[in-house]
């Protein structure tokens, strides 16, 4: 009896001590993330000129995105980036819907919108898959990626760009992400705040203290040449954007964030979707 007390009273004392510690850490991070706010702040007021900028393909795996699909071609149309060195290329990865009609109608009329579609035998085998699709039909050095939902600020490639450009040890550049349907119930302003505390504790803390930060998924820019040596996007990966980070730092690259650069998407507004969507990012990155 006294040697299952003591076994209980210490797990006890364990558990206090390290909830007390991850508190501390998440304190830390938080002290961080603000130091980042307040140097990000002068980068509201983007420049103006254009030169310099590198010519970007921005990559859109698009799987059954009727209903956001034009909404993401309108915001890519209107990024404030010169057009001769901007290409867009929407991936059709097997979409049952009117995605590819979509697209070939906006590519008519803008010749920076390009159609790729994933060939049959390999559609729909998710997003990474998609992503090599487009990556082997893109044309420029520098690699974009947004994904279908999203809506960029006009000013987030540029912001994107110009910081790659400035840190020739980094492979990526990443950017924010904020919820346009925060407003719709209370899942989605829950879900909003969740994004903005990861963002501005999590994300902007470990940059500030240990240099470090990782792909979001959307709303990044990335050097092709490093790209293809760590060997693309993982296929078999729930959580493509996590692996591939990994992969970046195992080679001895960095990943550099620039809260200033801002997408806006769409988020999950029913708690079965959000439940199946974090369902998968656990799988995912058990399996990354």
């Amino acid at each position: 009896m006294t040697a299952f007390r003591l076994l209980t009273e210490g797990l006890f004392v364990f558990a206090v001590i390290f909830i007390w510690l991850m508190l501390l850490y998440q304190f830390v991070l938080t002290v961080g993330g603000f130091f980042v706010w307040r140097k990000y702040r002068r980068y509201e007021s983007p420049d103006d000129g254009d030169e310099g900028l590198p010519s970007v393909s921005v990559l859109v795996p698009a799987r059954d995105e009727e209903k956001v699909v034009g909404d993401i071609i309108r915001s890519l149309s209107e990024l404030r980036y010169p057009r001769d060195r901007l290409e867009i290329l929407i991936i059709n990865d097997g979409s049952r819907d009117r995605t590819a009609e979509i697209v070939r109608r906006a590519a008519r009329a803008d010749g920076r919108i390009r159609l790729v579609d994933v060939t049959a035998s390999r559609a729909g085998r998710g997003k990474g898959g998609a992503l090599n699709a487009g990556l082997r039909e893109a044309a420029h050095d520098l690699i974009a990626v947004y994904d279908a939902d999203n809506r960029p600020e006009p000013d987030s490639l540029r912001r994107l760009c110009r910081a790659l450009e400035k840190d020739p040890r980094a492979a990526a550049v990443t950017g924010k992400f904020r919820a346009y349907n925060r407003g719709v119930n209370w899942l989605t302003r829950m879900i909003n705040l969740e994004t903005l505390a990861f963002q501005w504790i999590i994300q902007a803390g470990r940059w500030f203290f240990f240099r470090i930060a990782f792909l979001s998924g959307t709303n990044f820019v990335i050097r092709r040449d490093v790209l293809e040596a760590v060997g693309g996007w993982e296929e078999s990966s729930l959580v493509e954007d996590a692996e591939l980070t990994f992969r970046i730092y195992a080679a001895g690259w960095t990943v550099r964030l620039m809260p200033s650069s801002v997408t806006w998407e769409q988020e999950p507004e029913k708690l079965a979707t959000w439940v199946r969507q974090r369902t998968r990012w656990a799988r995912g990155n058990g399996i990354s």
